[in-house]
């Protein structure tokens, strides 16, 4: 998946882009508990290995794996602790009860590693954005948004 956005912000070798939200993710289902569907624009951080400047538009590959990788581990991860440690000490203790306790704790628990997980993996950078590429020429409705206008050039802002 590619997005196209303006760098805002250059850290060492990384880059912070501002993307434009794209129309889809108002559609979507989840779009309520999901931050990437809040506002206007997100903010991607990727490798700066083509020296972009700020202001700049570039494009931003987002592999498929990544993104299948962080759905599994945010949707699926934690509905299989649940039913994994239900059924366990459903088989057992027998009780229900227990099993239900058991199994929203592990639920519980498999946020917090799911949490503790996406800290580590932001300072390693294993998943990230792989990389930028200059834009020449977009003309998708949600670039079109992140790109000056004439008279903010000319003041400046």
């Amino acid at each position: 998946m590619d997005e196209v956005g303006r760098v805002i912000e250059i850290k060492g070798n990384m880059a912070k882009v501002e993307v434009a939200q794209k129309e889809v993710c108002h559609k979507c289902p989840s779009a309520s508990f999901c931050k990437l569907a809040t506002g206007d624009s997100r903010i991607i951080e990727a490798a700066n290995e083509i020296g972009a400047k700020v202001g700049q538009l570039v494009k931003i590959e987002i592999g498929s794996g990544n993104i299948l990788a962080s759905a599994f581990l945010v949707y699926i991860f934690p509905i299989i602790a649940l039913l994994i440690a239900g059924g366990l000490t459903q088989w057992i203790s027998s009780s229900q009860n227990m099993a239900i306790i058991i199994g929203m704790s592990a639920m519980a628990f498999s946020f917090l590693i799911v949490r503790s997980f996406d800290k580590r993996m932001n300072k390693s950078r294993k998943i990230r954005p792989e990389g930028l590429s200059y834009v020449t020429q977009d003309f998708s409705p949600e670039a079109r948004k992140l790109i000056p206008t004439v008279k903010e050039i000319v003041s400046g802002g």
